[in-house]
């Protein structure tokens, strides 16, 4: 708990869980998910920018996903999601640079 949220955590292939994911925000009411992952971008399903944004907008929360940067394993795509719509997003493919993503997010969404 914080004064701007309740923050919950799990990594990467538990997103594709109820329990913890959905569990964190239905029976905690976690409001803000930080997802540490190293997320293999698998077409047309799983590529991350999609993924975890559409998991932001479905379950209603903030979504700040941090992916490993490793293009030739297909590992890339990191990025800060609202309910609304993505804020922020770093998916680059071509080169091994990373990028810091700042955003401004609504507490309690």
């Amino acid at each position: 708990d914080t004064v701007f949220g309740r923050f919950g955590i799990f990594t990467c292939f538990d997103i594709l869980f109820y329990d913890p994911a959905v569990t964190l925000v239905k029976d905690f009411h976690v409001d803000t998910i930080v997802f540490p992952t190293a997320w293999m971008n698998v077409l047309p399903h799983l590529s991350a920018i999609q993924f975890h944004s559409a998991w932001a907008m479905g379950m209603g929360v903030n979504f700040l996903a941090s992916n490993i940067h490793h293009p030739s394993n297909r590992m890339t795509g990191s990025g800060i999601y609202a309910p609304d719509s993505p804020q922020e997003f770093h998916y680059d493919m071509k080169t091994k640079k990373g990028k810091l993503l700042l955003s401004k997010l609504d507490s309690y969404p």
